[in-house]
């Protein structure tokens, strides 16, 4: 059996779902979004075109294009998985690696494989127990994680095969520890179908081949929770599998966890929101056009029904992949948007106000950005305690820019300000006081004052020494400024 990808999930991070494993939620989110998208006629198309490109050097490989093409709805779904064709071997690429767009591109055909994997197992009349196996080659990296998390969660990244045939899946095992790069690796998978209705199909009768291996698919991302691990002999191991119920506890958790963190309703809007946790911004704009085209033409499909929060999320890609011009452009639809439904200095615009202040601070639109800060103050000033900690940074905001326009009693005043709430909400060895000590320090030295230039530096180091390792290049910074500060008082 191929290699394929897989997740671990430690037993410390059920308890902290805060240290989760971000490859675990995007591929639990990622299977979500993928089975609950809704696939026109139009994706096996986009599909079929994709694949006449990737293999247009193989008359082999596109006659069997063509023939799925012709005929998809002749077959099942797993009768196409388990034939010897592209779509085995893109789609397991794909899943293994996570390339995205294929993934998407093949939606509607892991949705049709998922859901006839599901109502085979509704229709079998499945043995309350069950034992099954699977053989494969692992790398050391990915046995060890194993290994140091016996009681966590373990997911494959693909459809999983396994046989319900020892012998087979042990040579399957043993085989692949001839490669010394791999160890062999034997799971041994226990099902309870009484507490489990996790889905699973025997493929006898249905696959393209005999049922010679005794084949059981399991569905993409099926969780099972790793048990004892045994040395069966040198580079072969055993590794004992539970497949999850329904009533597991911490698993529940889990998902319920992973599901608050995308709660979008539009689907194509969580799938967008996914790319661009996962860094994947130019494919998440590619999401976001989709939806913004679709949505212009009066659609009643609930999945196109534009939510005016994606223009935010538009402006935070674009703005992730350095294109300032754009993320602005977004952002102030984003205002456009909540301006309708707010007044204008309502908290809730504080964030979009920052972010277009940002944007253009960043072009060099200062004046521009000074507005929008100032815009947020007043808000802040309104609504919040004069020393809540977000007055800080938008007085270190306007400090910056003012800094940046050569009005440095300005800049100075904001910094100190700036200061004078983090002295009240921050430990004295913090090293965001540092960094407003080390600002201060460098408006006194282009105002010429170099002895308070150098006592701000002082303290900034006083703090960094403590706070930061030796080697930090804040450091070097402040020893460079310290260093300056003496000469030009003639201290040399």
């Amino acid at each position: 059996m191929n290699l394929i990808s897989l997740n671990v999930v430690p037993t410390s991070s059920l308890t902290n779902l805060d240290e989760l494993d971000q490859s675990f939620m995007y591929s639990q989110i990622l299977k979500e979004i993928i089975l609950d998208i809704k696939h026109d006629k139009a994706a096996k198309k986009e599909f079929v075109d994709f694949c006449c490109i990737h293999y247009a050097d193989n008359n082999t490989q596109s006659n069997k294009i063509h023939d799925f093409e012709r005929l998809y709805e002749n077959y099942s779904p797993i009768w196409w998985y388990t034939k010897e064709s592209f779509i085995y071997s893109i789609l397991n690429k794909a899943l293994r690696t996570q390339e995205i767009d294929i993934i998407i591109k093949m939606g509607f055909f892991i949705q049709d494989l998922h859901r006839q994997i599901e109502q085979l197992h509704t229709e079998a009349h499945q043995t309350s127990k069950m034992i099954v196996y699977r053989g494969q080659g692992m790398s050391n990296d990915d046995f060890e994680k194993i290994k140091k998390n016996e009681g966590g969660l373990l997911s494959f990244n693909n459809f999983l095969s396994t046989s319900i045939d020892h012998d087979v899946s042990y040579s399957f095992a043993e085989s692949a520890g001839d490669n010394p790069q791999l160890i062999g690796i034997l799971f041994q998978i226990e099902i309870d179908s009484s507490i489990s209705t996790v889905p699973f199909a025997s493929l006898d009768n249905i696959s393209q081949y005999s049922d010679s291996e005794k084949e059981i698919l399991f569905s993409m991302h099926t969780i099972f929770r790793i048990g004892k691990i045994k040395k069966i002999k040198d580079r072969l191991w055993q590794v004992n599998l539970t497949l999850t119920g329904d009533i597991d506890q911490q698993l529940k958790q889990l998902t319920d966890h992973i599901r608050r963190e995308h709660q979008q309703k539009n689907r194509w809007h969580r799938m967008g929101i996914l790319m661009i946790t996962m860094g994947k911004f130019n494919k998440a704009l590619e999401i976001f056009n989709v939806i913004c085209e679709k949505s212009s033409i009066a659609s009643t499909d609930e999945q196109f029904v534009i939510d005016p929060a994606i223009y935010h999320d538009m402006a935070v890609a674009y703005r992730c992949i350095g294109d300032n011009s754009n993320a602005l452009l977004y952002f102030q639809k984003t205002l456009e948007v909540d301006r309708k439904f707010l007044p204008h200095n309502h908290p809730m615009l504080i964030t979009t106000y920052n972010n277009i202040g940002e944007i253009n601070d960043t072009m060099g639109n200062y004046s521009i950005a000074l507005s929008y800060y100032q815009m947020v103050l007043e808000i802040q000033k309104t609504f919040f305690p004069t020393d809540d900690p977000s007055l800080a940074i938008t007085y270190n905001n306007l400090g910056k820019v003012h800094n940046s326009m050569g009005n440095y009693p300005a800049a100075l005043a904001y910094y100190q300000q700036t200061l004078k709430i983090e002295q009240k909400s921050l430990p004295s060895n913090h090293p965001s006081l540092a960094a407003t000590y080390e600002q201060i320090g460098s408006i006194y030295g282009f105002m010429g004052d170099y002895s308070a230039a150098l006592a701000y530096h002082k303290k900034g180091l006083e703090i960094q020494q403590k706070s930061l390792p030796p080697d930090h290049p804040n450091l070097a910074t402040t020893y460079k400024n310290i260093g300056e500060g003496y000469r030009m008082l003639g201290d040399t």
